[in-house]
């Protein structure tokens, strides 16, 4: 199962709030979570915290945690 959240979409004010209002309305299973763009980050260290799988790449993020551009998915992997 997928889990996106994303903004402007998915319900919610952040990406945590959103991704957690989806997984409540959802049986438990095998989950993926992550977000897109200004919520990216932000989910992606809950859902680790949470213990969901993750997943990350330059089509949900194009910058670092610090805000800096990232150049490449191997970029963004030092930051998980």
């Amino acid at each position: 199962m997928l889990v996106e959240a994303i903004p402007g979409i998915s319900p919610g004010p952040d990406g945590v709030t959103a991704a957690r209002a989806v997984l409540d309305l959802l049986p438990p299973a095998d989950t993926l979570v992550h977000g897109e763009n200004e919520w990216a980050w932000p989910v992606l260290r809950w859902a680790q915290s949470e213990g969901y799988n993750l997943r990350a790449g330059l089509e949900d993020m194009l910058t670092t945690p610090k805000g800096q551009p990232a150049q490449s998915n191997a970029d963004l992997l030092h930051y998980i």
